[in-house]
């Protein structure tokens, strides 16, 4: 049932992306392909582990539901969770401040629509300030220690935080990419 649902969230996710630019970004080492598609075992690496990486911008809360999701993903998918993996996930997310202005066509001719009668109630820009959230996850290999396959999704973040259906359909997106790479069905 949860494979039902996550399928229908991914979906859902790519259906409200349709026509927009893609969020998902995905870089791989070519030469370790041929590891990716033997990999059957994965840990991911603890809170504090990853805190030596640096600063952890998630709430415990968003991480744990993230984390979860990457097992419900790895596991739906035939991976097993193990302390002797191939391969361990290491997650983390970063975000940047953003300012889009949008010249909405309005204002004195010859450039409104209107002629210009001296009204200020309006004005021709409108500037939209945000924070741009990114999840990545990392995919390093557990024998070489190299990094061997990262995938990241960026959004506008909302005023709150990620629920769990949120976080299941973007790691589901972001996995997509890992899991035809390991079939062989993605050079």
């Amino acid at each position: 049932m949860k494979s039902v649902i996550a399928k229908i969230s991914l979906i859902g996710l790519i259906a409200i992306n349709a026509g927009c630019q893609n969020p998902i970004a995905v870089d791989y080492d070519y030469a370790q392909l041929n590891r990716i598609t033997n990999y059957t075992k994965y840990t991911i690496e603890t809170r504090e582990e990853r805190a030596n990486y640096g600063t952890i911008a998630l709430s415990p809360l968003v991480d744990r539901r993230i984390e979860n999701a990457i097992h419900n993903n790895l596991e739906d998918n035939g991976y097993g969770l193990s302390v002797s993996a191939d391969f361990r996930i290491n997650f983390h997310t970063a975000t940047k401040d953003r300012t889009n202005v949008h010249d909405l066509g309005y204002g004195p001719a010859p450039f409104g629509r209107e002629p210009y009668f001296g009204d200020y109630s309006y004005g021709r820009l409108f500037i939209d300030k945000f924070e741009e959230g990114t999840l990545v996850i990392d995919i390093i290999d557990n024998e070489t220690h190299q990094l061997i396959w990262r995938g990241s999704h960026t959004r506008r973040m909302r005023e709150r935080a990620l629920n769990n259906l949120e976080a299941q359909a973007i790691v589901d997106a972001i996995l997509l990419n890992f899991h035809l790479l390991s079939a062989g069905t993605l050079d």
